[in-house]
């Protein structure tokens, strides 16, 4: 029994550290962003399209964007983590490139406490009415962090709803009750560039959630949690297995649930 227990000890301790690492690496990026405020995330995005070859080092955002090279590090890597730039591998100096082109610059748009109606509308309008993370973060002064926050509450009030193609890669169009006529209705496009199949921010959050509730989560308590539509919870966590990160079961109601590997 002793030996049982041991076993099943360092199976959870296996799994569960890197998720850990990844959490503690995440939450050092978010204390990071505030000491470092005096470049937003959309200006690290943008001094990165100024590049010749379009990829930014840490070493070289520290020197412009000053900041000690750890700091940049570490911005660096919470832009990877939102799924907004790419890591590219150079023996020991990795580059970050952007995971998909800036928009047409135009006025920054000055949020006070949270984004307006009005200011989502005229961004909708000015990406033909397909936004993305990318988008929000770049014609704003949000944060990655809060520019999600922003997302998921237009979400909650259904002013907006996401779409992925088939590649998992995100969009935010307007919510049923918000779309005008005159909005094409297009199907949404596999960009040939995303290649790589990677862990998006939410997925983390989702894979949190069931470390806090013994390695478990069923699409109903996803929904309630995150207070987003059934199938998309389900669509999500069938993303999920598929990249392995859990099993499907059947709860004792006779329901399924996603219990981690």
């Amino acid at each position: 029994m002793a030996i049982f227990a041991i076993v099943f000890g360092a199976i959870l301790f296996g799994v569960g550290l890197p998720f850990a690492i990844i959490a503690l690496v995440y939450r050092n990026a978010i204390n990071t962003t505030r000491e470092t405020y005096w470049i937003s995330d959309g200006g690290i995005l943008d001094l990165m399209d100024q590049q010749p070859d379009k990829l930014l080092s840490a070493s070289q955002l520290s020197m412009l964007g000053d900041m000690s090279k750890a700091q940049a590090r570490a911005r660096l890597t919470k832009l990877s983590m939102f799924g907004l730039v790419k890591r590219f591998s150079s023996g020991v100096t990795p580059y970050y490139g952007l995971k998909q082109p800036l928009p047409d610059q135009q006025e920054i748009i000055r949020v006070h406490s949270s984004l307006g109606f009005e200011d989502l509308m005229r961004l909708f309008e000015e990406t033909d009415f397909r936004i993305t993370l990318t988008d929000l973060v770049y014609r704003t002064d949000l944060s990655a962090e809060e520019a999600r926050k922003e997302i998921r509450r237009f979400k909650r009030d259904k002013i907006i709803q996401a779409v992925r193609d088939p590649r998992g890669k995100t969009s935010y169009i307007l919510g049923p009750d918000y779309r005008d006529q005159s909005v094409p209705v297009e199907e949404v496009q596999p960009d040939p560039r995303e290649a790589e199949d990677r862990l998006e921010l939410l997925d983390l959050d989702v894979i949190e959630y069931a470390m806090q509730h013994e390695g478990k989560i069923s699409p109903t308590q996803l929904k309630d949690w995150k207070g987003i539509e059934h199938q998309e919870a389900v669509d999500l966590l069938e993303q999920l297995r598929e990249k392995r990160f859990f099993d499907v079961i059947e709860n004792d109601a006779g329901y399924p649930e996603y219990l981690l590997k």
